[in-house]
């Protein structure tokens, strides 16, 4: 009986490894949405279809479009930096942290990559910057997997 169990829980655990890589794109917040304390805006996109690391976290890559408080392009968008964690488990992307370029065709966008989703749930995903010379945080919650 041993044996049998056994062997149902391997062939349980095998069909079960690659399920993962076919999850779908998490669901990106759509719209510009007002930041913390309502000195401007920003929208996150997702820019490239799901993709695995060595390691199988989910990684992403996408941009951050940003608008002064009145929906207007900005002047002058500074030290913008992204943070990704699960609140409710009490942890973040690790030693793997975002990194957030100026785009080189747009001022108003920012893109990132090397955002690690470790594993499936709900995300928060943080925007801090200045813009305009307001510093403010935009935040916005995705939802990765089932």
């Amino acid at each position: 009986m041993k044996l049998i169990v056994s062997a149902f829980s391997l062939l349980l655990l095998l069909s079960s490894c690659g399920q993962e890589k076919s999850e779908p794109l998490p669901a990106a917040q759509q719209g510009m949405q007002l930041a913390t304390s309502a000195l401007w805006k920003a929208e996150l996109n997702w820019n490239q279809s799901l993709r695995y690391s060595d390691e199988e976290f989910l990684e992403m890559r996408g941009t951050i479009d940003f608008r002064d408080e009145n929906g207007g392009f900005p002047n002058q968008i500074e030290a913008v930096s992204l943070v990704a964690d699960m609140p409710q488990h009490g942890h973040g992307t690790g030693n793997i942290q975002p990194r957030v370029f100026q785009s080189t065709t747009d001022a108003a966008r920012y893109r990132f990559e090397n955002l690690y989703f470790t594993m499936t749930g709900s995300w928060r995903i943080r925007v801090m910057a200045t813009v305009n010379g307001k510093a403010d945080t935009w935040a916005t919650t995705v939802e990765v997997g089932d």
